[in-house]
């Protein structure tokens, strides 16, 4: 019985070691020890060839022969060097004709005497891209970022649209052009692309705002084609920046342009407090070029367009210059003249005193003003 038991048991332990010598065979290791690694697996849609290196990454292992197939059809027989193969496919031997297209690349490698079948993806690709005006901004690190540069209504500022375009071969790009997205395409021009010009102009003045302005581009080579758009919308040239100001008795003077209080005997002073507390009255001039225009209206009260206040203060006939007795929630289109440069802004009055007592009177406001400067 005993004997029995240990025959069993020699035959097991035979076992065992025979199947852990055959689960690793060398052979396994060997297939294990080389990597595909492909410089490039796309081909643009606008070549004829496709070019990559493949690189055999192994640390013991040499290959030499080299077969590629697609399709079962063998398009290149070929050795390499340093475990490396440089690769010049056609396009037809690859069977791509549109972007998306893919094929699927055999590649049988003599590794040490031993042929080791791989394969890897050629994928067909665009060959162009095109980005909207970029301006640079500073982030919270202070580190440079892009960040979309807004095209202003009126603006006579040429701004552009950059392309690169990706391709071995001669190409011509053609630039097109609509408004809106029912609007018709029409030709700005076509010329031989240089990486060095490659940019369409676009500028506010020649739109309205709103406006939405697409560019194509189409590229053609002697392979193929290829076409990619972008859009801009014409932005509303706005008073972005608010803040607050106050002048009472003590302090009168006050300067729109730098946002402090000031001398009113200063070249600064654009504004000075002015009160009559036998009339009750609160309210302040307009000093050094600076005038004011009221405005009753409700929806010119909320606007920031600052060409649609301008063209609000330029319709009145006659500016103010002295404002004697203003009331909170009074709003002004503000006017000021400086070294020959147009300042546009609007000042709303937030507060004035209402104790009576003549040394507390004073006038609060919020005010935007900005240089009208459409060249941006």
């Amino acid at each position: 019985m005993r004997k029995n038991i240990f025959n069993i048991a020699s035959v097991l332990v035979a076992i065992l070691v025979l199947f852990s010598c055959s689960k690793f065979e060398p052979e396994e290791i060997y297939y294990d020890s080389v990597l595909l690694d492909l410089s490039d697996k796309k081909m643009s849609v606008l070549d004829d060839k496709f070019t990559t290196t493949i690189d055999f990454v192994s640390k013991t292992k040499k290959v030499s022969n080299v077969v590629l197939l697609v399709g079962g059809k063998q398009v290149l027989s070929t050795t390499a060097s340093g475990n490396k193969v440089s690769v010049s496919l056609k396009r037809s031997d690859l069977g791509l004709k549109k972007i998306g297209d893919e094929a699927k690349l055999h590649i049988n490698a003599t590794v040490d005497g031993r042929v080791k079948e791989m394969y890897t993806i050629i994928t067909m690709v665009g060959a162009m891209d095109i980005k909207v005006p970029m301006r640079d901004k500073l982030n919270d690190k202070g580190e440079v970022e892009k960040e979309e540069d807004p095209v202003y209504q009126l603006s006579n500022v040429v701004k552009n649209f950059t392309y690169g375009v990706h391709s071995t071969l001669g190409v011509n790009v053609t630039a097109e052009q609509k408004v809106g997205e029912n609007g018709t395409f029409a030709a700005l021009w076509t010329k031989e692309y240089n990486k060095e010009d490659a940019k369409v102009a676009i500028k506010g003045a020649d739109f309205t705002v709103n406006d939405t302005v697409f560019v194509r581009l189409i590229a053609k080579s002697s392979a193929g084609a290829d076409t990619v758009s972008a859009n801009v919308v014409i932005e509303p040239y706005m008073l972005s920046k608010f803040a607050v100001g106050k002048v009472d008795v003590k302090n009168k003077g006050f300067d729109l342009l730098s946002d402090a209080l000031c001398s009113v005997s200063s070249d600064s002073c654009k504004l000075e407090f002015t009160h009559d507390f036998s009339k009750l009255y609160q309210g302040f001039k307009a000093l050094n070029s600076t005038s004011f225009v009221k405005i009753t209206d409700t929806k010119l009260q909320k606007c920031v367009n600052l060409p649609k206040l301008k063209a609000a203060f330029d319709a009145e006939s006659t500016a103010l210059t002295d404002i004697e007795n203003v009331k909170v929630g009074d709003f002004y289109i503000v006017k000021v003249v400086n070294k020959g440069k147009d300042y546009y802004g609007k000042i709303t009055v937030k507060a004035a005193n209402t104790n009576r007592k003549s040394e507390d009177d004073f006038v609060e406001f919020e005010y935007g003003i900005v240089k009208y400067d459409i060249e941006q």
